[in-house]
């Protein structure tokens, strides 16, 4: 697949403008129909236009109408496509054994971090007391002034085993956020911890107290790219 440069979206505009042009019929064959002059005066100034290269394809009145929603199929592929590359899926696997359970992400997995991710949203009073960020990992850790701990991590899942959890000792529900699934954990010890996937990462947040779905939400909602780094 060729990269998404400004000359390949050029091309490809180009290309599939002229494909559906040549399917929509003739002056002649539109010929009985009448276009009200509020359109005619848009379409004219439109054809005023036509020394531009979109233009160029199109040698009847016809054709330069079509080119119009052509354009506009073009465009909305693209973003479609552009949103597939940066939202690369990935599944979280769920396997239950007798004492604990084994997370494991398959799919469109990433080598390394080039887009950071980081949270808008924290609980109140919490302050970041260590940050280290490698081209695997990123990793936050954040404390209140009751000494409650609060751990953030994204990592590259193509170095990621996955995760073990005790299920002996704990509880395990999920919830949906923006159509990403959130597995969260709550132990005896009240330590509440969430993992999802985003963007070919996966990610795990752990909070050393109790925390409710709907704090959970509200951190998650925040996850953001704040800063990009170059590929290892």
């Amino acid at each position: 697949m060729k990269n998404l440069n400004e000359n390949n979206l050029k091309q490809a505009m180009h290309l599939y403008a002229e494909k559906m042009a040549d399917e929509f019929p003739t002056d002649d064959e539109v010929a009985d129909i009448e276009f009200s002059a509020e359109f005619e005066r848009k379409m004219n100034r439109i054809i005023k236009q036509r020394s531009k290269p979109m233009f160029n394809f199109f040698n009847t009145t016809t054709k330069r109408v079509a080119s119009i929603a052509a354009i506009f199929i073009v465009l909305i592929s693209v973003t479609f496509s552009v949103s597939a590359i940066r939202e690369p899926f990935i599944e979280m696997i769920k396997t239950v054994f007798s004492n604990h359970v084994e997370l494991k992400f398959d799919g469109d997995t990433k080598e390394c971090i080039t887009e950071i991710y980081g949270l808008e949203h924290i609980p109140d009073g919490f302050e970041i007391t260590n940050e280290s960020i490698s081209n695997i990992d990123v990793n936050r850790e954040y404390i209140n002034k009751d000494g409650i701990i609060l751990s953030y991590t994204q990592q590259a899942v193509a170095h990621s085993s996955g995760v073990c959890i005790d299920n002996e000792h704990s509880t395990h529900h999920t919830i949906t956020i923006d159509k990403k699934e959130i597995y969260i954990v709550v132990s005896e010890w009240n330590i509440t911890s969430a993992f999802w996937t985003d963007n070919g990462y996966s990610f795990s947040l752990v909070y050393y107290s109790k925390m409710d779905d709907e704090e959970i939400t509200n951190i998650i909602e925040s996850n953001t790219i704040v800063g990009y780094q170059e590929e290892e």
